[in-house]
């Protein structure tokens, strides 16, 4: 591989002028749901992802399939050559981030000719001149397209290129303990009534939880998941003891291995409290090591576009899994972005304006959600 690589259309059928290229920063299901969404108005993308292979971990989620399908081009109904998207449907449709991830690739595989995921590829430089914007990887290689799209997380490298003054995601005051539990390692079936979103308190404590497939993308019974999202807002001092929180920035999630032990104790105690049958689901979790530590972080973007660069999902609005619409937003910015990109008559430099003048102040309404839904929550438990 050469140091200097420009990313230019590969040559179409002949008379075809060739649409821009695209660099995509972020191989998750953001940057992966852009991709597709570029890709099927013309584009030619590469994505860099910073890890290896195929990625892993995440918990559940809520889905809007018609909204993931009119996005990415991709049948998340369900259609020939186009499998559907595993869900659990109760008041809605739960899927794993696994098995989103998992389907995203596979409509990426299926446009190879337009799409390619680079993994292993950390970007350490992001910059623009007047005709193209370019990264630099620790790998060594630069790469280079006409434009760049930031959809790498809430500590996103490319939100400091757009936001310089303001580059990072701020802490919430609360964290998440999180995780999935194999349904068929639970002593008793599940009720059906715990397949659906359930919402259950304690004094001090918020539990969130639902059934996703399991392994495969099954939803057989007996072999589904349960994600929970268990919210905790008296972290803050072993936050910063851990160096997951410095300042008022979020830096890390707490590792499963890193839970203190008096900790575990704890919710271990707490946990009995909870109604049937959620003590023996986080139980079996704490247990097996599958519970997780999310510090919750918010990030009012002051814009999402700096000439040839622009965010999307984490990238360019961090809320609260409290809001319950943060993969939803991040379509909907992958749509107005490829629509913006795709017009015709605008001159280039106006397209990503265009786009951040459709999704802006949509992304400032979530944060202001996210953050007026958190101070309720730690007024409504005396955080």
């Amino acid at each position: 591989m050469t140091q200097n690589e420009i990313l230019t259309p590969v040559p179409g059928p002949a008379g075809w002028t060739g649409p821009s290229s695209v660099l995509v920063v972020g191989g998750s299901v953001a940057g992966l749901a852009a991709a597709l969404a570029l890709a099927r108005t013309g584009h030619y993308v590469t994505v860099l992802e910073r890890r290896a292979g195929s990625l892993h971990g995440g918990a559940g989620l809520g889905i809007d399939r018609r909204l993931l399908t009119a996005v990415t081009g991709q049948s998340a109904l369900g259609e020939v050559n186009s499998p559907a998207l595993p869900v659990v449907t109760s008041s809605r449709d739960s899927t794993s981030w696994e098995a989103l991830y998992t389907w995203l690739r596979t409509g990426v595989a299926r446009q190879a000719s337009r799409i390619r995921v680079l993994a292993a590829r950390t970007v350490v430089e992001v910059g623009q001149d007047q005709h193209r914007a370019w990264v630099r990887t620790a790998e060594g290689p630069r790469y280079e397209a006409n434009w760049l799209v930031g959809a790498d997380g809430y500590r996103s490298l490319v939100r400091a290129a757009v936001s310089p003054e303001q580059p990072a995601a701020r802490y919430a005051g609360y964290v998440l303990w999180r995780g999935l539990v194999e349904e068929h390692d639970l002593r008793h079936p599940l009720p059906a009534t715990a397949l659906g979103v359930q919402e259950h308190w304690q004094p001090r404590y918020r539990l969130v939880a639902y059934a996703v497939p399991g392994a495969g993308g099954t939803i057989e019974p007996g072999q589904r998941r349960l994600s929970y999202a268990w919210y905790d807002p008296d972290r803050t001092s072993l936050l910063r003891e851990m160096g997951c929180l410095v300042g008022d920035e979020v830096r890390a999630s707490v590792r499963p291995e890193q839970l203190p032990t008096e900790l575990r104790a704890e919710l271990a105690g707490a946990l009995t409290r909870w109604p049937a049958p959620w003590p023996a689901v986080l139980g079996t979790s704490l247990a097996a090591g599958g519970l997780f530590g999310t510090p919750v972080a918010e990030y009012l973007p002051p814009r999402l576009v700096q000439g040839r660069l622009a965010l999307l999902g984490d990238a360019a609005h961090v809320v609260s899994p409290i809001t319950g619409s943060s993969y939803r937003h991040a379509l909907l910015d992958a749509q107005a972005l490829a629509a913006a990109l795709a017009a015709v008559g605008p001159p280039v430099a106006r397209r990503l304006l265009t786009y951040e003048q459709a999704r802006l102040g949509s992304a400032q309404r979530l944060v202001r959600t996210s953050q007026r839904l958190g101070n309720a929550y730690l007024r409504y438990v005396g955080g």
